[in-house]
C-alpha cells in the first residue's frame, strides 16, 4: 500500500472529474483509489471499489472502463481506421467520501473488475489502508495483483528433474537386478550343462574302454 499527503491526493481526487470546493473540504473523509490495468487484463466493462472497516458499513463505488480506440494506419501512413483494444494502464483516480463515522483508522480497499456485470476470475485485489478523519488519503491498487504471476521457475525446474532422476535410478537399480539375476540364472544352468556334459562324457569313456578290454582279452584267449 502506498499514501499520499493529504494536499496532493486532494488534487489526485479532483483529476478524477469531482467538484473542486465541494470534493476537498476539510470536512470530508476521501480516499482517492488509482486502480492500474495490467496488460493480460483483457475487455472489462467497470471497477467496483469496495471499502471496508471494521464496526462500519462498507461503501461501494462502481466506475466504468471504456475500451481504447486505437487509430490505424496503412504502410503509406493514410488512414486505415480504428480498432478497439483492451483499456490498461493507470485509470483516473476515483474518489470515495466516506461517513464521518469512520473516523481515523485502518480500513481494507477491495477493487474487482466486471464484465457485462459478472466478476471476472482472478481480476480482484484486496490493500490495506489508513483511513485519515477529514483528509484525503490516496491508494493504489493493482489488477491483477502484482505477486499472482507464475511459480517460481526454480522451484517448477526442480521438482521434474528430482522426479526424473529417481525414475533413472530406479530403472537403473531394476537393470542392474535384473542382469544380476539372468547372470546368476545363466552361470547356474552353464554349471550344470557342463557338469552333466562331464558325467556323460566320463560315462561313455569308461564304457568303451571296458569294451575295449574285454575284446583284447578275448583275442589273446582265441590265440
Amino acid at each position: 500500500m502506498r499514501t499520499t499527503h493529504p494536499y496532493f491526493a486532494c488534487l489526485l481526487a479532483l483529476a478524477a472529474g469531482s467538484v473542486a470546493v465541494a470534493a476537498c473540504s476539510s470536512s470530508d473523509t476521501i480516499l482517492a483509489v488509482t486502480v492500474t490495468l495490467g496488460s493480460n487484463v483483457g475487455f472489462v466493462d467497470e471497477l467496483k471499489i469496495h471499502v471496508t472497516r471494521d464496526g462500519q458499513s462498507p461503501v461501494d463505488v462502481t466506475f466504468p472502463v471504456a475500451p481504447t480506440i486505437v487509430q490505424l494506419t496503412d504502410d503509406a501512413g493514410n488512414d486505415a481506421g480504428t480498432k478497439t483494444v483492451p483499456t490498461t494502464g493507470a485509470q483516473p483516480p476515483e474518489r470515495v467520501t466516506l461517513p464521518d463515522s469512520w473516523g481515523s483508522g485502518p480500513a481494507q480497499v477491495q477493487v474487482t473488475a466486471f464484465d457485462m456485470t459478472t466478476p471476472v476470475p482472478n481480476l480482484t485485489n484486496t490493500v490495506d489502508t489508513n483511513v485519515l478523519k477529514n483528509e484525503v488519503v490516496a491508494v493504489f491498487v493493482d489488477i491483477p495483483p502484482m505477486d499472482a504471476g507464475a511459480p517460481d521457475a526454480e522451484d517448477a525446474s526442480t521438482t521434474p528433474d528430482a522426479t526424473v532422476s529417481d525414475a533413472e535410478s530406479t530403472s537403473d537399480a531394476e537393470s542392474t537386478s535384473d542382469a544380476g539375476d539372468a547372470s546368476d540364472a545363466g552361470s547356474a544352468s552353464d554349471a550344470e550343462h557342463l557338469s552333466d556334459s562331464g558325467n556323460l562324457s566320463d560315462a561313455e569313456i569308461s564304457d568303451g574302454a571296458a569294451d575295449a578290454m574285454i575284446d583284447a582279452s578275448d583275442a589273446n584267449t582265441a590265440d
